[in-house]
């Protein structure tokens, strides 16, 4: 896959912007750096999430095998007593294929998977956990931003 003009518009120079997940790969491209999934929520999804109660949003963080992640899920959903309908399932399938999408992009053994409503500044803690690769997905609120180092060392952008 070229990496081509649709992808890199709207991003910053090194970012790719996709629209179907196998356009990730993108990502382990030289000068690529991250790669952006275009989602389109469906039809009352982001209202509905939005609308949560804080206390019923799914919450919790684990190391799991692939084949465990949609069980994973739902129990997290259970404990939170997020209401049971479509909206729902679609925010279980929806992490469950990010889950997934991930997981075969690194083709990972496991995944640590964590549910979190973040209410300040992560960043901090980002940039000091040494994860090699993330996976960052903003459910409700202003979306997740990220920027460019102009400075760091080759490879540690």
């Amino acid at each position: 896959m070229t990496l081509g003009r649709d992808m890199l518009r709207d991003a910053a120079i090194g970012v790719a912007v996709a629209d179907r997940p196998e356009n990730l790969t993108a990502f382990r491209r030289p000068g690529c750096v991250a790669a952006i999934w275009r989602q389109r929520p469906e039809s009352g999804f982001q209202s509905w999430v939005d609308a949560l109660a804080p206390a019923n949003l799914p919450k919790g963080r684990f190391v799991l095998r692939p084949d465990a992640i949609r069980h994973a899920l739902i129990q997290l959903c259970e404990i939170a007593d997020t209401p049971k309908e479509s909206k729902r399932e679609r925010l279980i399938d929806n992490a469950t294929t990010l889950a997934h999408v991930f997981v075969r992009l690194m083709n990972a053994q496991y995944l640590l998977l964590r549910l979190q409503a973040i209410t300040t500044n992560a960043c901090r803690k980002l940039h000091i956990d040494e994860i090699t690769v993330r996976l960052v997905c903003t459910y409700r609120g202003q979306g997740t931003q990220y920027g460019i180092s102009t400075d760091a060392p080759e490879g540690e952008l």
